[in-house]
């Protein structure tokens, strides 16, 4: 069983077979029991042609993130930070403006 997101929706592939879900990706991606609840969907789902079908990334509203980010990229970054534990590393050095109270009369 595999489960797909298309431009048509939610789209499970059973034996060579499509079937359209109702329910959203994110509906779908929170589920806990996701394989038996697909199972017991297919009884009442529409079956689809499996060609012409147009595959999306399969992500929702859900954040994404470190798209990109290799484990060893991260880990250095990790690493780098470690080696920083004053807050004031944190900060971009800049020039400083020299502000003049100036007094109420």
């Amino acid at each position: 069983m595999k489960l797909f997101l298309t431009t048509s929706g939610c789209v499970v592939e059973q034996d060579l077979h499509y079937y359209s879900i109702g329910d959203s990706w994110d509906q779908l991606a929170v589920r806990e029991d996701l394989e038996p609840y697909l199972t017991a969907e297919l009884g009442h789902a529409t079956k689809l042609a499996g060609d012409g079908l147009a595959m999306l990334p399969p992500i929702g509203t859900q954040e994404v993130w470190a798209a990109g980010v290799t484990y060893l990229r991260s880990r250095a970054a990790r690493m780098e930070e470690a080696k920083c534990r004053n807050s004031r590393c944190w900060l971009a050095p800049a020039e400083r403006s020299s502000v003049t109270p100036s007094v109420m009369t």
